[in-house]
């Protein structure tokens, strides 16, 4: 066992600063949406609205699943295990529970911030266009930040997780590691979250043609269909992983 009880490195203090002033920047925030929420009574459609909300729940989704694996960096790092020589993580580039947590607030705040503005204008009366495109530029912010290929904001973290997810979808065609294992079992009680995706497409879709049709996401025939495939997908990617190829960091010095 001395072998996955490695040196950790020193907790970041300015991580550790911005973990609490976005945490309290998203309590306030979610105050103040409560507030407007029982205050204002908006006139929305029933299937715009669930729509635009269940593209804000795919973020909260994402975000409570960042939160669990800061978490699990957290148990791991005070019970001494390395969690870098089990997924083959570089020591240098890693990131860090601190840096999970910083992530999860920070998206979080910006969701319920978006979701704020998206209230206020509701409330205001202002164009359809205007309320539907805070969720889109909310994705397509995340989206363009998830690719970004500056040296900032833990490129290597962004980039390590569109590999497994690659490795993922494709997973017959690559050599699967620990790390792989561990997400294909993720996303096998993510499928709300994969539905989100299928209802963004669905918006994207709708909205860039103007038709704001959005019942249709929920009543179309291929919709339906297409809700069939996503939920099964994640269990066919991990039956597809090839056990005889997984391969275990240190297992010959464990055995040895």
């Amino acid at each position: 066992m001395k072998i996955l009880r490695t040196q950790q490195p020193k907790d970041s203090h300015m991580a550790i600063s911005l973990d609490g002033l976005f945490a309290a920047s998203f309590v306030t925030l979610f105050s103040v949406y409560s507030i407007l929420a029982h205050l204002f009574t908006p006139e929305a459609d029933a299937a715009d609205a669930e729509i635009i909300y269940a593209i804000f729940g795919m973020f909260a989704l994402l975000s409570l699943h960042v939160f669990m694996y800061g978490c699990n960096l957290f148990m791991w790092k005070a019970t001494g295990i390395s969690c870098n020589l089990i997924f083959e993580f570089q020591p240098t580039t890693a990131i860090k529970y601190e840096g999970a947590f910083l992530i999860c607030t920070c998206l979080m705040t910006t969701v319920v911030g978006a979701m704020v503005i998206h209230l206020l204008l509701l409330c205001k009366g202002f164009l359809p266009h205007y309320n539907d495109a805070i969720p889109g530029i909310l994705f397509v912010c995340s989206l363009t930040l998830l690719i970004c290929p500056l040296n900032i904001l833990y490129r290597s973290t962004r980039y390590c997780f569109i590999r497994v997810m690659r490795n993922i979808v494709c997973s017959p065609f690559y050599k699967v590691l620990m790390v792989d294992v561990l997400m294909a079992d993720q996303l096998t009680s993510q499928i709300p979250l994969l539905r989100y995706f299928e209802s963004l497409a669905c918006y994207f879709y709708l909205g860039s043609f103007g038709t704001h049709r959005y019942e249709t996401c929920n009543s179309g025939k291929l919709y339906r269909e297409l809700a069939y495939v996503i939920s099964f997908a994640p269990y066919y990617w991990r039956a597809m992983q090839p056990e005889p190829g997984l391969h275990m960091p240190g297992s010959q010095q464990l055995s040895g």
